[in-house]
């Protein structure tokens, strides 16, 4: 969801043709994949190291990152958030920065043992997709509303799995 949030605040000021579209959708995609990965390996050595205590600090991660995104979206007034993401540099930057979210959760999800198989290629095709996705709406909406509710809808969704992993950990489901 902040790929599409991304993409759809700098479409909606700066149309993207269809090769700029993909140029932002794979680059975008790439570093989520990269930094969750990143993420994954760092985590390793500190697997056995942390043993019981990884799924607590798991779920309390996912839990204050769901809730960032929450607040950002809500504090950041659109225009500000919005960047010309033809210019490669500045995609990059861009890329990166919304990345560090993906590289927290490769790291958490790497704590508790949780494959790269599995996660990745999702990640990877809902980053590129989301990232389309938010071109061709920006393009078309007037709202721009829209890339606020998304960043919020990926922040409950990341406080949701949370909840999830602490129903897992205390053998609720």
């Amino acid at each position: 969801m902040i790929s599409f949030s991304m993409a759809f605040l700098s479409s909606f000021f700066k149309c993207q043709d269809v090769p700029g579209t993909l140029k932002i959708s794979f680059i975008q995609a790439g570093f989520q994949a990269g930094l969750f990965v990143l993420g994954w390996l760092v985590a390793l050595p500190f697997r056995t190291w942390l043993n019981q205590m990884a799924w607590p600090l798991v779920i309390f991660i996912f839990l204050m990152l769901g809730l960032k995104m929450i607040l950002i979206s809500r504090k950041a007034r659109p225009p500000e958030r919005a960047f010309d993401l033809s210019q490669i540099r500045i995609l990059v930057g861009v890329a990166f920065a919304s990345g560090i979210n993906a590289f927290i959760i490769g790291m958490a999800l790497g704590l508790i043992k949780i494959g790269l198989v599995p996660v990745l290629p999702v990640l990877a095709i809902a980053s590129f997709a989301f990232s389309v996705l938010g071109v061709i709406l920006g393009k078309v909406s007037g709202n721009l509303k829209y890339g606020q509710v998304a960043e919020s809808i990926g922040g409950f969704l990341v406080i949701f799995i949370g909840i999830m992993l602490l129903l897992s950990f205390t053998n609720l489901i």
